[in-house]
């Protein structure tokens, strides 16, 4: 078992104070501050727990997605003030497998994890993963199974054909495909004498759709890519 956690946290201080405890015990950690960097590391690796701070992060709408790419058991915690029984019913909903207060001692968060993680061990070898499914870069994130496309915490709505071929591009991020070649994976059964306009079209509507003329790059003269850095 990989013996590091994921933490998805904003305040590096309340970090740098749980990670020290847990090296103690051999257990390291990597910190990130959003939801889609921790999807991302969460689809390549498999960490020991994931820990999210729901007291500075916004995790609730894209736990489902993270759920979905790991079997990791996830932990939201959050401060006194915040915490709430309706609030812990929607992070198990979405997915969570604890969801409680943070102690300010970090031996009891420690006890409380190592605990769960124990019991949810033999669970995690036997839930299928859906890696494939989800595509993370940068800001924007896109789910297969829900059918949503995300650019930060905003949920951009595509109709079928703008989604997969918006799906195949941030999949693919710096690969040129030709209109040729969106028109078939976008409209397998269809024939048209339309095939550029059909892609043009298409690729505009997203545009507009994430309000943004650069979330697809036109490669002059041979098709579009989705930027490998945005």
């Amino acid at each position: 078992m990989n013996m590091t956690y994921l933490a998805i946290e904003n305040d590096l201080e309340i970090h740098e104070r749980e990670s020290q405890f847990w090296l103690s015990r051999r257990i390291s950690s990597i910190r990130v501050t959003t939801m889609n960097e921790g999807i991302a590391l969460a689809k390549k690796t498999q960490f020991y727990y994931i820990g999210i701070n729901a007291a500075n992060v916004n995790y609730l709408q894209k736990l489902p997605h993270l759920r979905a790419v790991t079997n990791a058991p996830i932990f939201v915690s959050t401060s006194d003030e915040l915490y709430c029984t309706s609030e812990q019913s929607k992070a198990i909903n979405a997915g969570a497998d604890l969801y409680g207060k943070i102690s300010k001692d970090p031996s009891e968060n420690y006890n409380t994890c190592v605990a769960k993680v124990n019991s949810l061990r033999k669970r995690a070898e036997e839930i299928p993963l859906s890696i494939n499914d989800i595509v993370v870069c940068g800001n924007v994130l896109m789910s297969r199974l829900q059918r949503k496309a995300y650019v930060e915490d905003r949920i951009i709505e595509l109709s079928a054909i703008d989604f997969d071929l918006m799906f195949l591009l941030v999949k693919n991020p710096g690969i040129v495909f030709t209109s040729e070649q969106l028109y078939n994976h976008a409209w397998p059964d269809t024939k048209s004498s339309l095939v550029a306009s059909s892609v043009k079209n298409a690729i505009k509507r997203i545009r507009q759709k994430f309000d943004d003329a650069k979330i697809i790059e036109n490669a002059y003269g041979a098709g579009y890519k989705f930027p490998s850095a945005i």
